[in-house]
């Protein structure tokens, strides 16, 4: 479930695989992951029962390398993104903020998998997004 964060609570603390909700806003950090040909979950949580989400999903790597990942979005077990993207060689902070909804009660789990080889390389992904009431 959601970490509700309230008062001295709010501090944060560091990464982890889990949602921090902050009032009406809410994050999640999931720190470094080492990422090979295996698929690395970065997060996973459970949303708040009566409560949606509208927020944006980013990643980053201090990676240099050509590689092709997998990133996955997954609620409830089931694939609701997916897709697979190039790092071309570049430094790739910030890359490609998804627009997403999560629903109340809801499991998030969020993973990348390098497919074009089984080299590991850092990569951090994070959620930054308005908490709604229904």
């Amino acid at each position: 479930m959601a970490k509700e964060a309230i008062g001295s609570n709010a501090t944060f603390t560091g990464p982890q695989q889990g949602l921090t909700i902050l009032g009406k806003h809410c994050y999640a950090y999931s720190g470094e992951y080492s990422v090979d040909n295996t698929e690395t979950f970065l997060l996973n949580f459970q949303s708040a029962g009566k409560r949606y989400i509208m927020a944006n999903v980013s990643l980053g790597s201090n990676s240099a390398e050509n590689e092709d990942y997998r990133f996955q979005i997954y609620f409830n077990g089931q694939e609701v993104f997916g897709g697979v993207f190039n790092n071309q060689g570049l430094h790739s902070i910030g890359t490609w903020p998804i627009p997403i909804m999560i629903p109340p009660a809801t499991e998030v789990k969020i993973s990348l998998q390098n497919i074009a080889d089984t080299d590991s390389r850092a990569w951090s992904v994070h959620i930054v997004g308005e908490v709604y009431n229904l």
